[in-house]
């Protein structure tokens, strides 16, 4: 269950106009949320069937809204996929920028350890977010 401040801010940043919660693409933001916070609950809780059946609902309800905006307007479709795509690409560049900065002999000889376990941190967080986007990605 996403906070209401988290889907405040998920309506604002996808709305078509002030005021705007039931346009495709807010209706489709907010489910990708909730899938992905679901996604990562089920990380830690791979048995938990019942939020799996809730999981498979919310999926195809965002599939059948993905397959109404694509016949209804296919340049807002387009749109929102590359909003959606945008996450990917600047993860991708995160998680790649912190493996060429671990891997550099010299950054990691002369940086201070508590900066090293920060940039692992960070690259660990950003892989998983980014396997949990791309996991959304596949299910559309």
């Amino acid at each position: 269950m996403l906070l209401k401040s988290e889907k405040q801010a998920i309506m604002k940043e996808y709305a078509r106009h002030e005021g705007d919660t039931g346009s495709p693409e807010v209706q489709i933001a907010v489910l990708t949320a909730q899938i992905n916070r679901l996604t990562e609950h089920f990380k830690e809780h791979k048995h938990d069937y019942h939020s799996q059946r809730g999981l498979m609902k919310m999926v195809g309800r965002r599939k059948a809204m993905l397959n109404y905006l694509k016949d209804v307007d296919y340049d807002r479709y387009k749109e929102l996929i590359a909003k959606l795509d945008k996450e990917i690409t600047s993860l991708k560049f995160e998680v790649e920028r912190s493996e060429k900065l671990l891997s550099n002999p010299g950054f990691v000889a002369k940086a201070p350890e508590a900066k090293l376990n920060l940039e692992k941190e960070k690259l660990a967080k950003n892989k998983l977010q980014l396997e949990s986007v791309l996991a959304k990605r596949n299910n559309l």
